[in-house]
């Protein structure tokens, strides 16, 4: 299994010009908030699943 801080590390593609470096950088953070966001997500639709089998 991976280290969990290995995975959430953004992957920065080398660029030529130090802009773009930082816009490449912004992408990657934001898609991985997005990711984290998403899993979240999952785990409070399935607690909630859960939750409601309990009650029958």
């Amino acid at each position: 299994m991976q280290d969990p801080a290995s995975v959430s590390a953004p992957h920065v593609v080398p660029s030529a010009s130090p802009g773009a470096d930082t816009a490449d950088l912004l992408e990657s953070l934001v898609f991985d908030v997005f990711v984290v966001a998403g899993v979240l997500a999952v785990f409070g639709v399935v607690a909630l699943i859960a939750k409601g089998v309990e009650r029958l």
